[in-house]
């Protein structure tokens, strides 16, 4: 069959049938070691976020501060140098801010008359006085050690940048905002939006103690007889048979939010329609479709992994990525009545998916494809071979047991000719893979391949060391 010519996806006739002739490794421990640092003091930063809304009861102005700490952590934890700046000199604001509470109030308390002849009740009070005014000091001090561990995380984060790659999209801010917008409407299907109403219900439900205190205390609410009985009943709402309800109610909104996400994937079309650049193809066995991983945000969640193990997928994570380089579509399960969550999907009867998928790895841009070893998987396995696009594959290793990912090798090795460097390979360490315009598939390892964390560094350095050698950016 004659392959679909495009812009981007021309190559010469010599790089047909190239064979990959060698296999070498590249560890990525180093970053994902830095990346859980980061983690940990995004983690204690929401603690600390926490903090400074309570501080906000008594003084307004730190709510926007509040504000930017939360944000300024999120992006830390994905390696930002601009949140590590804002949040040192944060820190120095909030050291100074408490300097000054500490300052006034002790020349205040400085110039009260002395309280010697009062009784011991007056004594115990001014002492009072004085320990709470030196609590001030000691934040003072605290946020300055804050700030120096800022600065450390700005050094993390310098070190981070270096040792992963994150490759550049080819749209500004301004079109992937309008992109995302677009596929969130195409998302909202009658069905995806019953199911997040149930969820967010749930939610709600959950959370209604609290959103009836906090604005409360924030807002500095008069107890009356309206807004009496409800602070009361919100601040005695979790004895042990609400909490029950509660437990309920969270799995609930675990089960609900899946079927959400499930019920809002689109197709294959109507993905194409509304993100014109050339997609990306994903290839996996159907097997693999709802691979789960642990995120990075609630690792080892048994909850979730008893309501749902699929309410995260290795396919998330892949459309995630490389969704922000075209839109990634897949062929689907024959018969399925919902799809999972990722790519958007085509589906096929008979044999006429082979022709189909040779055409669509002939419009692609990029290719991924999880390691597997089932007929089909191995056909497609040839059909990259035969069409030369070797250079445009980015191959993922699914969290599975080291003697099933041995088997799915040999069958990758079978057809791209790499049998002899089986022995030499790590597959309990691997995550993904590319290959070079050489011959020579470059193996993503670390020491850990369980969580999003580790298929994200994984996929953006492949990503970005494909885009490199084999792609040309094209416009929107």
């Amino acid at each position: 069959m004659d392959r679909p010519v495009s812009e981007t996806s021309e190559r010469p006739e010599s790089s047909r049938h190239q064979l990959v002739r060698a296999v070498e490794t590249i560890d990525l421990s180093t970053a994902l070691r830095i990346k859980g640092v980061l983690n940990w003091i995004r983690n204690i930063g929401f603690v600390l976020g926490s903090f400074l809304l309570l501080l906000s009861i008594a003084d307004r102005r730190l709510i926007l501060v509040v504000g930017v700490v939360f944000v300024a952590h999120v992006m830390l934890a994905r390696g930002s140098r601009t949140a590590a700046a804002i949040l040192v000199l944060l820190a120095l604001f909030m050291a100074l801010y408490f300097e000054q509470d500490y300052r006034e109030a002790f020349a205040r308390v400085r110039d009260r008359p002395s309280v010697e002849t009062g009784g011991p009740l007056d004594a115990t009070v001014d002492s009072g006085i004085r320990s709470l005014i030196g609590l001030n000091r000691k934040l003072a001090w605290f946020c300055l050690g804050l700030g120096a561990a800022y600065l450390g995380a700005f050094v993390l984060t310098a070190c981070y940048g270096r040792r992963s790659l994150t490759p550049r999209s080819n749209l500004d801010w301004r079109r992937r905002l309008a992109l995302r917008l677009a596929f969130l409407r195409a998302r909202m299907t009658p069905k995806a939006v019953c199911y997040g109403a149930l969820t967010l219900l749930c939610v709600l439900v959950v959370l209604a103690p609290a959103l009836a205190m906090l604005p409360a205390l924030l807002l500095h609410v008069p107890r009356t007889e309206l807004t009496g009985p409800v602070l009361d009943r919100a601040f005695s709402a979790y004895d042990w048979w609400r909490v029950m309800v509660t437990f309920a109610l969270v799995i609930a909104s675990l089960y609900f939010w899946t079927r959400a996400k499930r019920h809002a994937a689109l197709a294959l079309n109507r993905a194409k329609a509304i993100d014109v650049r050339e997609p990306i193809l994903l290839l996996r066995s159907f097997g693999d479709d709802t691979t789960p991983l642990e995120r990075t945000s609630d690792q080892r969640s048994w909850m979730r992994s008893v309501v749902s193990p699929a309410i995260w997928t290795l396919e998330e994570t892949i459309e995630q990525i490389l969704g922000d380089h075209g839109p990634v579509i897949a062929i689907g399960r024959p018969g399925e009545s919902v799809p999972p969550t990722g790519a958007a999907r085509e589906y096929l009867d008979g044999d006429r998916w082979q022709k189909r998928v040779e055409e669509l790895i002939g419009e692609a841009r990029l290719v991924a494809v999880i390691l597997g070893e089932t007929e089909g998987l191995r056909f497609e396995y040839e059909a990259l071979l035969r069409l030369g696009v070797l250079q445009r594959m980015i191959l993922v290793v699914p969290p599975r047991q080291p003697e099933e990912l041995s088997l799915r090798w040999r069958r990758l090795c079978e057809v791209f000719a790499v049998g002899h460097s089986i022995p030499t390979v790590d597959l309990s360490r691997a995550l993904a893979a590319h290959v070079s315009p050489e011959g020579v598939m470059t193996l993503v390892t670390c020491y850990r391949r369980n969580d999003e964390d580790c298929y994200r560094l994984a996929l953006n350095y492949s990503l970005a060391a494909t885009m490199s050698s084999s792609l040309r950016p094209t416009s929107p």
